[in-house]
């Protein structure tokens, strides 16, 4: 089975934050002045960040899911998850100051 899975090029993102007023799933964000995903298994979507994106920094790619052992994908993402969080919460907490 294949699915469509978000990936957002931070070399190509100008941290303009249309995507993020775009995503329906409320799961991107801006850190560092980039667009990052909060989840990284964001997929099968309704896909409105690609469009918004001015730069053209947001792509899709196709993966097979059968690919990968599901328990070993689960932990790498919910790790990266945390990551991600700690990190936008670091953020604003810093921008307060």
């Amino acid at each position: 089975m294949l699915r469509k899975v978000i990936r957002i090029d931070d070399e190509i993102c100008d941290g303009c934050g249309l995507c993020i007023s775009a995503c329906k799933k409320g799961i991107m964000c801006l850190v560092n002045g980039k667009a990052v995903l909060l989840l990284d298994d964001c997929y099968d979507c309704s896909v409105d960040c690609l469009p918004a994106c001015p730069a053209g920094a947001i792509s899709i790619k196709n993966i097979d899911v059968m690919d990968y052992e599901e328990i070993l994908v689960k932990q790498y993402f919910d790790q990266k998850r945390e990551f991600a969080l700690r990190l936008a919460r670091a953020q604003q907490l810093l921008s307060r100051k």
